[in-house]
């Protein structure tokens, strides 16, 4: 961020807490500490701080809500990319082939453990049955 934005955020945060002075010196200091934070995720940790928090937030609070906004956004971007992000598992095709086959040819086994109906904890397959 540049100096302008820190100033907005700065703003938006002052506005929010009326009571909380900000200096010179405060301003100095979230600029030296938030140069590599992108504006954008500024914007979107400092409203996120403003809904949830009751005090004014540390520098480290919110570095940490702008690195959470910027993670979101990168995720965000890669779905909209159709690539796979941090939190898509990709599977190997033969992985879910087996698991399919797995499942049809369980849903195929019946035993009654004494009941009306199938075993639902173990899906159909009768403990030390090797079928």
């Amino acid at each position: 961020m540049n100096s302008r934005d820190v100033t907005a955020v700065l703003g938006v945060l002052a506005a929010a807490w009326p009571n909380q002075t900000i200096t010179e010196q405060t301003a100095r200091v979230w600029m030296d500490l938030l140069a590599d934070i992108d504006s954008e995720d500024a914007m979107a940790a400092a409203r996120i701080l403003i809904k949830r928090e009751h005090w004014f937030p540390s520098v480290a609070q919110f570095r940490s809500e702008a690195e959470a906004q910027a993670h979101g956004r990168h995720n965000r971007a890669a779905a909209t990319r159709g690539l796979p992000g941090p939190t898509t598992p990709v599977l190997p095709e033969r992985l879910v082939d087996a698991t399919r086959e797995f499942l049809a040819e369980r849903g195929t086994k019946k035993h009654w453990h004494g009941g009306p109906e199938p075993c639902p904890v173990c899906g159909g397959i009768k403990p030390g049955d090797p079928t």
